[in-house]
């Protein structure tokens, strides 16, 4: 089985460290291939892209990503598309402003690269922003919703929270 990881920065594990940007090791691909590890089947490839938004993923879809011929695909995209030209913003601040990639395009580049890897008879995975705290949004959401969306265990069985995951014992 062969998962690609496609996205942007936070897939490729690109991350502020000591005030310098820096691919770090602990970036959820890795964190993935770690947890399959004992599984000789399984392949994971990172497939991420500093700076990229889901215009450049559309374009880079099929020679990153259809022409390994995944079996799943996980596609996290979205912080970069609704960043600003900046300098822009500087000259007219109080102007509006679009972002580089509006929403309904965004929407239409979602949409698109969900269709091209259905298409190829692979499932497709959204995967979402990380919170900026995860640990308290897991555990609102849990104390919350829990109740209602079948989560039964008590938070103190929750083995790790981050990388946008929760894995439970």
């Amino acid at each position: 089985m062969k998962i690609v990881c496609f996205g942007d920065s936070l897939t490729r594990g690109i991350s502020y460290v000591k005030g310098r940007l820096r691919i770090i090791k602990e970036n959820y691909p890795n964190s993935l291939a770690k947890l399959t590890e004992s599984l000789p089947f399984v392949e994971v490839l990172n497939k991420g892209v500093f700076n990229d938004n889901s215009d450049l993923l559309v374009s880079r879809i099929e020679k990153d990503v259809m022409s390994e011929n995944p079996d799943i695909v996980l596609i996290e995209v979205g912080g970069n598309d609704c960043n600003f030209h900046w300098e822009e913003v500087a000259k007219n601040p109080d102007g509006n402003h679009e972002p580089i990639v509006p929403i309904e395009r965004y929407l239409e580049n979602i949409t698109q690269l969900v269709k091209q890897v259905q298409d190829k008879h692979v499932t497709p995975f959204l995967l979402t922003l990380p919170p900026l705290d995860p640990a308290r949004y897991y555990r609102s959401i849990a104390d919350k919703f829990g109740h209602s969306i079948g989560i039964s265990f008590p938070m103190s069985e929750v083995l790790n929270i981050g990388m946008g995951c929760i894995i439970a014992n």
